[in-house]
């Protein structure tokens, strides 16, 4: 399944992928420079019952050139398919 979202440069961005992983976003402005964009990732997820809280299944960080593409992957959903996260920075 396919779904596209947006996120602003200037400020942190949490996006829920599925009820299981969570997409955190955060600029770097320290990291940036020319067409590459500094960029914390993270990826959340909320282990299965009875355990509670959340934890980092991934964990990153970034520079990202202006229309290119990153693709993270090696989390699985709970049906067993793959999840992959693409991400690209248009400014």
């Amino acid at each position: 399944k396919k779904d596209y979202r947006s996120a602003p440069f200037s400020e942190e961005t949490r996006i829920v992928i599925t009820p299981q992983y969570t997409l955190v976003i955060r600029p770097d402005p320290k990291e940036s420079s020319g067409n590459r964009i500094g960029l914390y990732i993270c990826v959340e997820m909320r282990p299965p019952p009875p355990k509670q809280g959340v934890v980092k299944a991934l964990e990153t960080r970034i520079k990202l050139a202006h229309k290119k593409k990153l693709a993270l992957r090696g989390l699985k959903l709970e049906d067993k398919s793959d999840l992959v996260v693409v991400l690209m920075a248009d400014r």
